[in-house]
Parts: structure tokens; C-alpha cells; sequence
């Protein structure tokens, strides 16, 4: 009888480990809370990263017009990488810049496509920027509209636009 009874408490013992599989692990609601934060964090990160891994805030342009005392209007355009590290921009076929100059009436009087640089590829370092400078002289009195865009790989294409006067 001794025997039957070790006999079974032995076998329920040896169910209950091989049904725990040797393992405990009490989660907190904090470590779920945690776990579920991360899961949403590169959720989000995966919904806001393009094609080519670059989140379109990690980068921002800007085109204003300076004073470079030549004749006409000169402007700088930027693309400014604002993180700490390094963002590879993939150029498509015209590899680099464009820009348009519009008159008063919407109509384009100039282009230019692959402007300043021609490349397939350019890294653009932490908290540096590319840099293009455009020249407008010999165009008659009155207003212009120039936008300047990227022609890369990106999805977004840092569209920038300014109206000004010549006078």
C-alpha cells in the first residue's frame, strides 16, 4: 500500500513539473505596460519611416533668400539632417535638385533639373546639411515664385517655396 501511494504521489508530482515545464514567470502589470509601450513605439517608428528607413522628421528643408550683393536674387536651399547620426539619401536618375521659377501668373519661365548635385547617393551627417545655392539674374521687374524640391528616392521630397520682387 506504502508502495502504491509513493507510486502515485510520485506520478502527480512529475504531471505538475512537466506541466509547468520547469518554468514560473509572473508578469506585473508595470512589465506589461512596458512591453506594450515598446510594441507601439516601433509600431509607430515602422508607420513613419519610408522606404528607405529615413523618418521624414529626421530631416527638414528650408529655402530663404540672402544677399550675396551680385546681381539679381540669390537663395539658399537646406536640407538639414536633425538627428545624431549619419542619413544616406538614395538620388534618383537626375541625382540631385530641381528648381522652378514661376511669373506672376503661375507661368514656369525656368527650370533646372539635377541642380548642384549630381550623385546617386549623399550622406548627410549628424546635424549637418546640403547646401544649394541658387543664382536669378537678368529677369524684368516683378513677381516670382522659385520652389525648389529633391528628386530622390524619398518619399517625401522637401518641397520649398518662396514669392519675391524684383524691382
Amino acid at each position: 500500500m506504502k508502495k502504491i501511494l509513493a507510486s502515485l504521489i510520485l506520478i502527480s508530482v512529475m504531471f505538475s513539473m512537466s506541466a509547468c515545464n520547469g518554468e514560473t514567470k509572473v508578469e506585473s502589470s508595470s512589465e506589461k505596460q512596458a512591453d506594450k509601450q515598446s510594441e507601439n513605439q516601433k509600431k509607430k517608428e515602422s508607420e513613419n519611416t519610408d522606404n528607405t528607413g529615413v523618418i521624414p522628421e529626421a530631416l527638414s528643408a528650408s529655402l530663404v533668400e540672402v544677399d550675396e550683393d551680385t546681381e539679381g536674387k540669390d537663395f539658399i536651399y537646406e536640407v538639414k539632417n536633425n538627428t545624431d547620426k549619419d542619413i544616406e539619401i538614395p538620388f534618383d536618375e537626375n541625382g540631385g535638385h530641381v528648381y522652378v521659377l514661376r511669373d506672376e501668373s503661375g507661368k514656369e519661365i525656368s527650370r533646372q533639373d539635377g541642380y548642384g548635385t549630381i550623385q546617386t547617393k549623399q550622406i548627410v551627417s549628424a546635424g549637418e546639411a546640403i547646401t544649394i545655392k541658387i543664382g536669378l539674374g537678368g529677369y524684368k521687374k516683378g513677381t516670382y515664385e522659385l520652389e525648389v524640391w529633391m528628386e530622390s528616392e524619398l518619399d517625401n521630397t522637401y518641397n520649398q517655396t518662396i514669392t519675391f520682387t524684383i524691382e
